[in-house]
């Protein structure tokens, strides 16, 4: 190879190893969730609010404990985990964020079609 070409021939390989990196590091952030920006499903939210209305759930101190379930986004919520891609309902985990929550569990639950896992032990359900 001339000179030239080497140089030129370099400076593909070196654009091609910058952009090679530059997108795993892209495609990491996203899978972490650093750049998606996860919006719940209204219909989803909305069942959240419905099985909430079936809840008593106060602390010893008489505070609200999913007082976090106000905004209009619901994956941010205490104890639900999303899809960070489609944004449905994949987790409602009960067991590792309140023990003060009793109540029924609301058949509105079966509205979440892409639940896949729901931890309510160690609370009072009837």
């Amino acid at each position: 190879m001339k000179q030239n070409e080497w140089k030129q021939h370099l400076a593909g390989q070196l654009l091609v190893l910058v952009w090679s990196s530059w997108s795993a590091c892209w495609c990491m952030c996203c899978m972490q969730g650093h750049f998606l920006t996860t919006l719940c499903k209204e219909s989803e939210r909305k069942t959240l609010l419905e099985f909430k209305q079936s809840l008593q759930a106060q602390d010893s101190s008489g505070n609200d404990v999913l007082s976090s379930w106000k905004s209009e986004e619901c994956c941010v919520w205490v104890g639900v985990s999303c899809n960070n891609l489609t944004g449905y309902v994949e987790k409602l985990d009960f067991r590792s964020r309140f023990k003060d929550v009793a109540g029924t569990i609301s058949s509105s639950l079966l509205k979440l079609h892409h639940l896949r896992l729901l931890d309510l032990s160690y609370n009072d359900f009837n």
